[in-house]
């Protein structure tokens, strides 16, 4: 049935990876890691795949090679392969399943974490390897499926990928009354624009709605430190020297800090909605099991924030 396979050689689990390697990797100096002995023995397995399946599967762009369309489809067909057979060793050594969920830092720390620490059971548990991701990553991922579920805004291009509504992330500023603001209520342009912030990178999507509401009150954010993680931010406010808008659930409401928190309508236009996303691919090759994962972490979400998709309390 399969003798077209094995009448000639060629084709190789090993050479198969090299191809699913310079996929991930982009190159093949990255996919080895500097070692040139390996990269010169993945671009021999690569032509010698080509030479097997008599069609290139890689074209040379410049200095480095790239896959092309017929390579693409070569490493989809390889990346489920490798699946299934990770699935079935996993299996007969009676290990637990292993899915790859990909979400930004504070998303991980706050959300994901929490949620698998609270679905641990003694008998039964799912492995879970994280992955510290930003939005674009996280759906270049599940499309070809490096990652099997992704936590994200659901304002994100999600065409052709699986959604799980999860709920909305809110947002407000935390002032520390050190910086010079007494205990009480602050107007949203005293909160924004007269204290020292922390915030994120100025390419990313909070700062930018940031500086719209900053405009809309009549002025221009510019913060002191640009932060890479809203834990970092955390962190900076809990200097007593900086205020930061952050989400919520980011922040310890006993936390023994003496601050002020500002809420205006106006920051409603930083809120985000958050699903759980897969490639539907995903259900159909793993199955129960797969599908039981995505609902059960949705579920214990919802529940943990106590609040709906649509921004209702529970």
């Amino acid at each position: 049935m399969f003798e077209e396979l094995f009448d000639r050689g060629g084709l190789s689990l090993e050479r198969l990876h090299a191809l699913v390697l310079l996929a991930e990797h982009g190159s093949l100096i990255r996919a080895a890691n500097g070692d040139a002995g390996l990269q010169s023995r993945y671009s021999h397995h690569l032509k010698e795949l080509s030479a097997f399946f008599g069609v290139e599967l890689t074209e040379r762009v410049g200095k480095s090679i790239r896959l092309t369309a017929n390579g693409d489809e070569i490493v989809q067909l390889a990346r489920e392969h490798f699946q299934d057979l990770v699935r079935f060793k996993r299996a007969v050594q009676r290990r637990p399943p292993s899915f790859r969920l990909g979400a930004m830092d504070s998303l991980l720390q706050w959300l994901v974490i929490p949620t698998i620490a609270a679905l641990r059971r003694p008998k039964g548990n799912v492995q879970f390897v994280l992955h510290n991701l930003g939005p674009d990553e996280i759906i270049s991922r599940l499309v070809d499926q490096r990652l099997d579920f992704g936590l994200i805004g659901s304002d994100a291009s999600l065409k052709g990928l699986t959604t799980l509504a999860l709920c909305r992330v809110q947002h407000f500023i935390v002032v520390p009354q050190q910086i010079g603001f007494r205990r009480g209520l602050l107007t949203l342009k005293q909160a924004l624009l007269d204290c020292p912030h922390a915030s994120l990178p100025r390419d990313s999507a909070l700062r930018m709605s940031l500086d719209n509401v900053a405009q809309s009150v009549g002025g221009h954010f510019d913060p002191e430190i640009e932060c890479d993680s809203v834990s970092q931010c955390v962190a900076a406010v809990q200097t007593g020297r900086f205020a930061a808008v952050l989400p919520i659930w980011s922040w310890d409401p006993t936390n023994p800090l003496s601050h002020t928190i500002c809420e205006d309508p106006l920051l409603e236009t930083l809120d985000q909605n958050l699903v759980l996303a897969w490639n539907p691919v995903l259900i159909k090759t793993r199955g129960a099991v797969a599908k039981h994962a995505a609902e059960t972490l949705a579920r214990q979400i919802i529940e943990d924030r106590g609040q709906t998709i649509d921004g209702n309390r529970r």
